[in-house]
């Protein structure tokens, strides 16, 4: 079993970017949203909250504002924390409904 956080420190973009692919396609059925966050340092958040109320995660080498632009480029609606919630510092991030 391999150490993925010491793993995370060494990722390249492309890696980064890969491991986003992945776990969108893993998740983007079953979800209801996700949520995009970053710890500042260069570690970036994306957590998929399923529709029966568990939420998945991964983290990648990547700040929220990059995970946020790749969300966007994979046609989803994100938005920043607004100043009326000061308790989350998260990106919002749902799929459009389909225009028929």
């Amino acid at each position: 079993m391999s150490n993925s956080s010491s793993s995370n420190h060494t990722m390249s973009p492309e890696e980064s970017y890969g491991r986003l692919d992945e776990f969108l396609y893993t998740n983007q059925n079953d979800a209801k949203s996700f949520t995009v966050d970053d710890d500042n340092h260069g570690m970036g958040l994306l957590c998929a909250h399923l529709k029966d109320d568990q939420t998945r995660a991964t983290t990648v080498r990547l700040n929220k504002h990059q995970i946020g632009d790749f969300m966007r480029s994979h046609g989803f609606k994100c938005e920043s924390p607004t100043l009326q919630d000061p308790s989350t510092t998260a990106i919002h991030c749902v799929r459009p409904p389909m225009q028929q």
